[in-house]
């Protein structure tokens, strides 16, 4: 898969709303947050069969967070488990090019709180919102 320019198509895949939800979450997410510059990410996966089944998010903060969400919810959706607990951060940074310093702790967010999300999906804990704090 060619990387996407961050300036390019990843800016335009920013302003796509497919797996944001409408609706707040009520119980079975995960939230995470970068406290330096306020961002925040909420993220509710559904698992079943081995397979991410289903992938939503809500966030607050800059248009890279909601990129790093529309191109992370386009590579998991209807994903084994298996390949996705493979996705490393490194392969994240390589989807887009140009990505600018300021701008990498979008993907790092991100990235983590989809692990916190896998493991409170498949663990089962997530009841009413799991919270992480960088």
């Amino acid at each position: 898969m060619e990387p996407l320019g961050f300036f390019e198509e990843f800016q335009e895949l920013a302003q796509e709303s497919r797996f944001r939800a409408s609706e707040p979450f009520l119980e079975g997410h995960v939230e995470s947050s970068n406290p330096v510059c306020g961002d925040s990410v909420q993220l509710k996966l559904d698992v079943a069969g081995g397979r991410v089944i289903r992938f939503r998010y809500r966030f607050q903060g800059c248009w890279p967070v909601q990129g790093c969400l529309e191109l992370l919810g386009g590579r998991v959706e209807d994903q084994t488990l298996e390949t996705v607990l493979g996705f490393r951060l490194q392969e994240f940074f390589d989807s887009v090019q140009g990505i600018p310093a300021s701008k990498r702790h979008a993907f790092s967010l991100v990235h983590r709180a989809f692990f916190l999300a896998i493991s409170e999906s498949v663990g089962g804990t997530a009841k009413k919102g799991y919270t992480n704090r960088a």
